[in-house]
């Protein structure tokens, strides 16, 4: 949309008498201070709205600070979105002292802002007296040293469960203070770090954590250049932990050292659920080691194998899926399969009972490859979603098929076509988070 400062003002004078509204997003629109204003007046009164999303409305430091001032009263709103809004050190400020006064709110989002250290730093002595944030995201606002102070508090902080920190400059010294805290802190269920260039060493403090850690159930790591020697240390750390259940790597130039150390770790580990090593330079020595993994593993429900390198050893993985019945998503997308690759996984998928998602897009499968896998489906009961997008003829040779075969892909929520479908959440395109080829 297109809402400008005063169309907000008349918005924000209609709620005066609204008492019934309960979520209102403004995502993406220019309302500017002037439009905030407007809006942090009416909450500082408004007992019903619960969510607002503000992202990206150029409301700055002084629709900002307005916004603080309307927390302090108002005692409704448990989710507060200001992504993408030009806050700075000065705006974290005011929602710094807010939060010493709010007693409701649960979600705070400052993704894509600027408060740097400074605001970091103050926000963190906010987390000592402040019980009811459950989540905190501030990726993509400079942060650096900052992140020590933040450690340190929620160290003994029991309320945030949730901490997104991706796309900073936290560093390798930033990854230890965070696992200094992680070794302590069994509340955070949900850490973010990916795109802050910790490196193996980094890694490795992280891997350390985890190895204590008993609470955190998801932790996104990706596109960290920690290569074979950070995969290394996370691997060993796997074969200890047993509460992560979703674990995001992606774009960490493992390669096939790094995959066999993985594929191994899989072997043991009962808890991971979501894997995530897509765009990770693996070839054929890696693959094989993950497709060992797959058979021994009997936890793992999604992987995202998307992007990597492998030919000649691609069957190792499709034949894992005649043995593996646990596997409920599986993208190998991106990825020079071909027709042998799309043989062999007609042949895994003949005798599987388990997968529901195969995304092969953009995997250079031409017609006999399409028809090696339209031929096998016939056997195969489980499988909900194919989507070859960008990859295959089907409708070249649609009209030739066996009756049987056809009413097999009819059944089929089958994609020949780039659209979207419901694929579960974690598999869902984020360029921050997922790490998928994007088409």
């Amino acid at each position: 949309n297109n809402i400008g400062p005063l169309s907000c003002v008349a918005l924000a004078d209609s709620l005066r008498s609204n008492s019934a509204l309960t979520q209102l997003s403004l995502a993406t629109n220019i309302i500017g201070c002037v439009g905030s204003k407007a809006l942090a007046t009416v909450l500082k009164e408004n007992r019903t709205l619960t969510e607002v999303d503000l992202t990206s409305n150029r409301i700055g430091d002084e629709g900002a600070i307005e916004l603080a001032k309307s927390l302090v009263r108002n005692s409704s709103l448990r989710t507060l979105t200001l992504w993408k809004n030009r806050i700075t050190c000065d705006g974290a400020k005011y929602l710094a002292a807010a939060l010493l006064h709010n007693k409701r709110l649960s979600t705070l989002t400052l993704y894509g802002n600027n408060i740097s250290d400074n605001g970091t730093i103050i926000l963190a002595k906010s987390l000592k007296v402040q019980t009811c944030l459950k989540e905190l995201w501030l990726a993509g606002n400079n942060i650096g040293h900052g992140v020590h102070a933040l450690s340190n508090v929620l160290a003994s902080n029991n309320t945030v469960e949730v901490l997104v920190l991706h796309s900073n400059r936290l560093l390798a010294d930033g990854a230890e203070s965070i696992a200094d805290m992680l070794a302590v802190n069994n509340t955070i269920r949900k850490l973010y770090i990916g795109f802050n260039n910790i490196r193996s060493e980094g890694a490795g403090y992280i891997a350390e954590a985890l190895k204590k850690n008993t609470g955190l159930i998801e932790l996104n790591i990706g596109a960290n250049s920690f290569g074979a020697e950070g995969a290394m240390s996370i691997s060993d750390a796997l074969k200890e932990n047993n509460t992560l259940s979703i674990l995001n790597m992606w774009d960490n130039n493992i390669g096939d050292e790094g995959a066999i150390c993985i594929g191994e770790a899989l072997s043991d580990n009962t808890s991971l659920e979501d894997l995530y090593l897509n765009n990770n330079e693996i070839g054929d020595t890696g693959t094989e080691a993950i497709a060992d993994g797959l058979l021994m593993n009997e936890s793992l429900t999604r992987l995202n194998f998307a992007g990597n390198e492998t030919d000649g050893a691609f069957s190792e993985l499709a034949s894992a899926l005649a043995g593996n019945h646990t596997l409920k998503v599986l993208d190998c997308s991106c990825m020079p399969i071909g027709v042998e690759g799309a043989a062999a996984i007609a042949k895994g998928l003949r005798d599987n009972t388990g997968l529901h998602y195969l995304l092969l897009r953009s995997c250079q499968i031409d017609e006999e490859g399409c028809q090696y896998l339209a031929e096998n489906l016939v056997y195969n009961e489980t499988l909900d979603v194919l989507d070859l997008s960008i990859s295959s003829p089907y409708e070249e040779f649609a009209s030739e098929i066996s009756p049987d075969i056809a009413s097999r892909f009819a059944k089929l929520k089958t994609c020949f076509v780039r659209h979207e479908l419901n694929y579960p959440h974690t598999l869902d395109f984020n360029p921050d988070q997922s790490g998928f080829c994007e088409m």
